[in-house]
């Protein structure tokens, strides 16, 4: 049964048309109570999707929208464009998985560059590739409202990463980011790096792409030398030598910004790797919390601020990695 959730209402639709009108009929009054449209994973047809969207054009209580799942394709983002373009309630979207493709995005990015409510949006996984990412782009260097972010898995690629970086050094509005399996590859990763030598805004980058190489995470290592604002960095399962793991140590004893890293690491630790945390630690004061990831997800350690006070009251040469466990929320493989 398909579910549309609006507040604390469960309506079913699929067989009970007439209950939508009700639903529409609420969002019109205004009802103070109903501040959330949940219709993930709902088959939502065009003409339905319409009528919402007519009904959002003059609702000024509803905050939240969530379409995730749905299948709305360009057309089905022109209709939700329109209702965007005046509605001025919403502030947070998630429009995941909804094969947007380029075109949508760009229909959605001409709205974006007016709105002035929309704080956070989820647009993963919707293929919008580099056009898509080109035309978000341009929206997201006049937009300032926009604070996250989320455009995992929309094969952007260096090209539509370069975009991005473009837009990145002039934006100063968003503080999170996520822009996982774009197959961006080093030359992405160093025009973004290029960016976040001047961006004063972002404070958490997630960075999760197998495509990334030893040249692209040299590269935002340098750049994090310049950077005064990221505090959380998640650049997991790319594929790098030993030598950049250890570069990864270095720059981290020399940074007095982040809080937070989680990084790819190796199946099992060793006195090379050891040594160069126990470095770390010796001289970087600020870091709360570092991760490291071995190949197929699983985390081997993760440092918290009680351990690291009680790693150093202890002697280098008698502190043992071993005695580092594991906590039991990073107990997990990341899928």
């Amino acid at each position: 049964m398909d579910d549309i959730i609006i507040g604390c209402y469960l309506l079913e639709i699929k067989k009970h048309e007439s209950k939508v009108a009700r639903v529409l009929r609420q969002i019109r009054e205004n009802k103070t109570f109903i501040t959330c449209i949940c219709l993930n994973s709902s088959k939502i047809e065009y003409e339905t999707l319409k009528l919402i969207s007519d009904a959002l054009k003059v609702n000024t209580s509803i905050t939240n929208i969530s379409f995730s799942q749905n299948q709305i394709g360009p057309e089905g983002m022109k209709a939700l464009s329109d209702a965007l373009k005046v509605n001025i309630s919403i502030t947070k979207i998630c429009l995941s998985q909804n094969q947007i493709g380029p075109e949508g995005m760009k229909i959605l990015s001409e709205t974006l560059k007016d709105n002035t409510s929309i704080t956070k949006i989820d647009l993963d996984c919707n293929q919008i590739g580099p056009e898509g990412m080109k035309a978000l782009s341009d929206a997201l260097k006049v937009n300032t409202s926009i604070t996250n972010i989320s455009l995992s898995s929309n094969q952007i690629g260096s090209e539509g990463m370069k975009a991005l970086a473009e837009a990145l050094k002039v934006n100063t509005s968003i503080t999170n980011i996520s822009l996982n399996w774009n197959r961006m590859e080093d030359e992405g990763m160093k025009k973004l790096a290029e960016a976040l030598k001047v961006n004063t805004s972002i404070k958490y980058i997630e960075l999760v792409d197998y495509s990334i190489r030893d040249e692209g995470i040299k590269t935002l290592l340098h750049a994090l030398q310049y950077n005064n604002s990221i505090i959380e960095i998640r650049i997991m399962l790319c594929w790098i030598t030993n030598e950049t793991k250890l570069l990864i140590f270095e720059s981290l004893r020399k940074n007095s910004t982040l809080r937070k890293i989680h990084f790819p690491g190796t199946d099992r630790i060793t006195i090379e790797h050891k040594n160069a945390l126990i470095n770390v630690l010796q001289y970087n004061y600020y870091i709360n919390d570092i991760g490291i990831v071995k190949s197929d997800g699983n985390y081997i350690f993760c440092n918290k601020l009680e351990k690291y006070a009680e790693i150093r009251k202890q002697e280098t040469n008698n502190y043992r990695m071993d005695a580092m466990e594991e906590p039991s929320y990073m107990q997990r493989t990341r899928t």
